[in-house]
């Protein structure tokens, strides 16, 4: 589980929307990608470039250390930028670890494989407790599942045409 920031906050309430793991992004011509999922043994000896944030680091830092038990030696980098990170992929033959969220399902020359790792990312909105009954944080909360709800069909959608 990835760190609660609010967790001793009780003036704060969270309203999770989904959770979220990780995938691991490679060639298509790479051997992997022909795997339905990818395991943290699967990525020994590789170059590793994981996105990264200061928003969900914890949850990042234990999976480099998951990774670190894994390699010896082992080459891990971070980036905070999804377009560099793609053109590192493509370019200098490292393997990317993004969070299943930033998935391209358009993209023609990348694979996007599940990576197989117990933690997961929690997408959330935080608010005053002080506001929980408040028409306009109600509001906005069902506004924004039924926008996650639209998005995954139409990602559900784009997916089985293209299959």
């Amino acid at each position: 589980m990835q760190n609660d920031y609010f967790a001793n906050e009780n003036q704060i309430v969270s309203t999770c929307f989904f959770k979220k793991g990780f995938s691991v992004l490679i060639n298509r011509t790479d051997s992997l990608a022909q795997q339905e999922e990818i395991t943290l043994s699967d990525l020994t000896n590789r170059k590793l470039l994981i996105w990264d944030s200061a928003f969900i680091s914890p949850i990042i830092e234990n999976l480099k250390l998951q990774l670190s038990k894994i390699q010896t030696p082992f080459s891990i980098e971070s980036c905070a930028d999804y377009f560099q990170l793609i053109t590192q992929v493509r370019v200098e033959s490292y393997t990317g670890i993004i969070p299943s969220i930033m998935f391209d399902r358009c993209n023609q020359d990348l694979s996007y494989v599940p990576l197989v790792y117990s933690q997961k990312i929690e997408y959330c909105a935080n608010y005053l407790q002080k506001n929980c009954d408040n028409d306009s944080i109600q509001k906005s909360l069902q506004v924004i599942k039924k926008a996650i709800a639209i998005t995954q069909a139409k990602a559900i959608a784009i997916t089985q045409a293209k299959w």
